[in-house]
């Protein structure tokens, strides 16, 4: 069977002692890093084990983030992993 890429925006909060990561479409969903590299590598593998125990009900579909909804220490980065 062939994967299917799914794709989520995340929202880093950075902060002195590191990032944190959420994904608003993904109540629960969260991780954290040192670096952005880190951090988007423990998103990736944050949202494979959700999305993972998802797979018997319905996966949402990703919705747009505004900007004006953030905060100064945030960015929103497009995570994206293939199940």
């Amino acid at each position: 069977m062939a994967q299917k890429e799914y794709g989520y925006w995340a929202i880093f909060d950075f902060a002195d002692d590191g990032i944190s990561v959420s994904f608003p479409d993904l109540p629960g969903c969260i991780s954290c890093g040192y670096s952005t590299e880190e951090a988007i590598q423990m998103a990736k593998e944050a949202l494979l084990l959700y999305l993972e125990d998802m797979v018997e009900e319905t996966i949402p579909k990703p919705t747009q983030i505004s900007p004006s909804i953030l905060m100064p220490s945030e960015k929103v980065y497009l995570i994206k992993v293939k199940l």
